[in-house]
């Protein structure tokens, strides 16, 4: 019989961040550059210049160009895992709420606060009295 000893994380953090913009048009365009850096870095996977299972030192070729065209410039390389994580954005006006039962979540909060949104953080678990405002 083999017994399992390892760290490992299966608390679901329940984490909320929502962004709140200036207008419905601003928060529109943040949620489709989180949408499009998903993109990229699902094409250079499928093309295997990005593996799923490692942290890349520098940005490949496809995810680069299109930071540079979204000029993104304050993402590094180890966040682009971030992308691949399981998260629910929903875009209410000039309100953008993501959700996500992941902890790292920098990278999403640096996208919203350089495009000009109000940011809020919380656990659902924390702070379920939250919730009810969100619908």
């Amino acid at each position: 019989m083999k017994l399992w000893h390892a760290y490992g994380s299966e608390h679901s953090m329940n984490l909320f961040m929502i962004g709140t913009f200036q207008d419905s048009q601003t928060a529109a365009t943040a949620k489709d550059e989180i949408e499009e850096i998903r993109r990229a870095i699902e094409t250079e996977e499928n093309a295997g210049r990005l593996e799923s299972s490692e942290i890349p030192e520098h940005f490949p070729p496809g995810i680069l160009e299109t930071l540079q065209r979204l000029r993104i410039h304050h993402l590094t390389p180890a966040e682009l895992d971030q992308f691949r994580y399981d998260a629910n954005i929903e875009l209410r006006g000039p309100v953008l709420i993501l959700k996500t039962d992941e902890v790292d979540v920098s990278a999403f909060l640096k996208l919203l606060i350089s495009a000009g949104a109000r940011v809020e953080i919380f656990s659902g678990h924390t702070h379920p009295e939250h919730l009810g405002s969100l619908g």
